[in-house]
């Protein structure tokens, strides 16, 4: 069984163990696909959707399975356990990717502006990723503990790079195991980098090397 299938499985096991969960995914689909989503680098639930999942030509339907990862995602980012920072802004969204050229002179020209902070590469087709994405000096992130902003500080690294549509089951293998992840979604003039220091269960105690958590005053 590959790491995905026995990551569905799992989901699978907790919505037979708990069956109200069930009424809760179909509530997220149906209200959190329709809301509004601001390409201004602010970040929503509609947005968090289209960063843990996204098949923008409808060719494949999000799952009970896809509903509950992102239910897991906005609560980790709810509760001080996944970190958000937007980068931009890009002269467009990204491309197919059958698309490397373009894609890859949107990224250099995002990088640009930042001087030698930010590098990237695009490839695209099969694999774990479609890239990566890296930082050279120490990155802000935003989230929220007990309903109050917080700020990250995460140290510089390289990230893998997801590209347009993507797989919650994707996003979420990602999270649990570099513990980073850098989406360009399509329609998005921004990319956006995702942390999840304590992966996203927040299971572990001892913080990461450098990375920091400061709450609003």
């Amino acid at each position: 069984m590959s790491l995905n299938e026995a990551y569905r499985e799992g989901v699978r096991e907790f919505y037979r163990d708990d069956p109200e969960w069930v009424h809760l995914a179909h509530r997220a689909l149906d209200v959190w696909h329709d809301g509004p989503a601001p390409n201004d680098g602010t970040v929503n639930q509609r947005v968090l959707w289209d960063l843990v999942f996204q098949s923008r030509r409808g060719s494949v339907a999000p799952t009970l399975e896809d509903a509950w990862m992102l239910i897991h995602a906005w609560a980790a980012f709810c509760t001080g356990n996944l970190f958000v920072a937007a980068v931009g802004e890009l002269p467009r969204g990204p491309g197919p990717d059958s698309d490397e050229v373009g894609n890859n002179a949107c990224l250099t020209a995002l990088c640009d502006k930042f001087d030698v902070l930010f590098s990237a590469e695009f490839a695209g087709g099969p694999g774990d990723d479609d890239g990566t994405f890296s930082w050279s000096a120490p990155l802000s992130l935003v989230g929220e503990i007990d309903g109050k902003p917080v700020r990250a500080t995460c140290p510089p690294a390289t990230a893998p790079l997801e590209v347009g549509d993507t797989a919650a089951v994707t996003t979420m293998m990602h999270l649990n195991r570099e513990r980073l992840l850098v989406r360009w979604p399509y329609g998005y003039r921004y990319v956006y980098v995702l942390a999840a220091p304590w992966g996203t269960t927040g299971q572990d105690d001892a913080w990461p090397l450098g990375f920091s958590v400061e709450r609003a005053r």
